[in-house]
């Protein structure tokens, strides 16, 4: 049961229509939604971080994000009671440290697209350290950041501590009697049966009440852009990965989510390490 919902922008300006769409989902899920504002100090570009951070007097950057953080109560005006706005203000190489050490509490972190923040790389540096040290899932938002009654869900499964994560988190989100489609991705191993493996999250599935069929897929692309394209393929409501490996790693690996998932969200990405 979600009845407390975490969030955070660095713009209020660009992240106005997903602090909008989190009023709404609360709304709906009867939850209280938290803000953190974060004002990074002035850099030379937003592409250089985080690097190229210009100085700017403390009491400076203070006022910053005073600025922000009204901007961004004034968008919540009408639903003030359920929601709480508060804020950071440091370095931007500093600001995810900052969030982390605050130790926020919630039943789900929700982040918006790239697009909603002034500077999508500390978004990325956020969500990594949020999923290694927060213990909470975190929802990712696609641009159109509109999510209802999860009524369909794909699950992307490789049997793994995280992946079982993702399922005891998906569980808790999904409506009761809910379709989960379960898809494992890669070439099936020689001798495997039948059944494809994973026939126990079939069952614990099955035991919650949700109605479950398992995939296998497989058609050469990279793993993260098959589990996509099979969710938008069969219209689900959300994608939830947690264990599902890269092979060519890049820059982080977080739970089997590679940076695709994270930068470029087709659809919710409920996602847990």
């Amino acid at each position: 049961m979600i009845r407390e919902i975490l969030s955070f922008i660095d713009d209020a300006e660009k992240g106005a229509q997903h602090v909008t769409a989190l009023v709404d989902i609360g709304a709906r899920l009867g939850a209280h939604i938290k803000i953190g504002v974060l004002t990074a100090a002035p850099m030379m570009l937003p592409e250089l971080a985080p690097f190229g951070s210009l100085y700017l007097p403390e009491i400076a950057l203070r006022a910053d994000g005073e600025l922000q953080i009204g901007r961004a109560r004034g968008l919540v005006a009408a639903a003030a009671d359920r929601v709480d706005i508060w804020g950071y203000h440091d370095s931007v190489g500093w600001l995810a440290a900052d969030v982390r050490d605050s130790r926020q509490i919630a039943d789900l972190i929700a982040i918006g697209d790239a697009d909603s923040w002034n500077v999508p790389w500390l978004r990325r540096k956020l969500i990594e350290t949020l999923l290694l040290s927060a213990g909470t899932p975190i929802l990712l938002l696609p641009g159109t950041p509109k999510i209802g009654r999860v009524r369909h869900a794909v699950l992307g499964w490789k049997p793994s501590a995280q992946a079982n994560r993702v399922v005891h988190d998906l569980v808790a989100l999904a409506e009761p009697g809910a379709r989960i489609d379960v898809v494992t991705v890669g070439p099936a191993p020689e001798g495997e049966p039948a059944e494809l493996p994973g026939s126990g999250i079939k069952r614990h599935l099955a035991r919650h009440g949700f109605a479950v069929e398992m995939f296998r897929i497989n058609d050469g692309d990279e793993p993260e852009d098959q589990l996509q394209a099979f969710a938008v393929r069969h219209k689900a409501d959300l994608l939830a990965v947690g264990g599902f490996a890269h092979t060519r790693i890049r820059e982080i690996v977080l739970g089997g989510v590679t940076r695709a998932l994270i930068d470029s969200p087709f659809l919710p990405v409920l996602m847990a390490h």
